[in-house]
């Protein structure tokens, strides 16, 4: 895992981004020399959920950081992990495996505090809450 950077679901970053100490920690211990990434997916649910100055705060973090695209190449992650799940029962919802997919897609370690990833993909990290 040495090569990949990580890249952060969006409650991480939400977390981060209200002041939560606990998130800065997570981010600041995983974070390598690389930076840190998030999906475009993340990028909108953060900006839907913005509240007051938040989404300037949020477009000044975009041009810091990574943002990962939902491409053919993480299309097909997607689909594949969509037909995998639904063949053992698990389920998550289309925005959740676009992020895990796109995070596959660039071999990134991905960190969260969602269980429901846990099957997912190979490189990720679930944060208890």
């Amino acid at each position: 895992m040495a090569d990949s950077m990580t890249m952060y679901d969006t409650n991480i970053m939400i977390d981060y981004l209200r002041g939560k100490d606990e998130a800065a920690e997570i981010i600041r211990k995983s974070t390598d020399e690389k930076g840190i990434s998030i999906s475009s997916i993340s990028c909108y649910e953060l900006l839907d959920g913005a509240k007051g100055n938040e989404e300037e705060v949020l477009e000044s973090l975009f041009g810091r950081i990574t943002v990962h695209h939902l491409d053919l190449k993480a299309a097909r992650k997607a689909s594949s992990l969509h037909k995998r799940l639904r063949k053992t029962g698990s389920e998550l919802s289309a925005a959740d495996m676009f992020i895990v997919a796109i995070a596959e897609a660039n071999d990134e370690i991905f960190v969260t505090q969602d269980s429901d990833f846990k099957d997912s993909y190979g490189k990720v990290i679930v944060l208890e809450k």
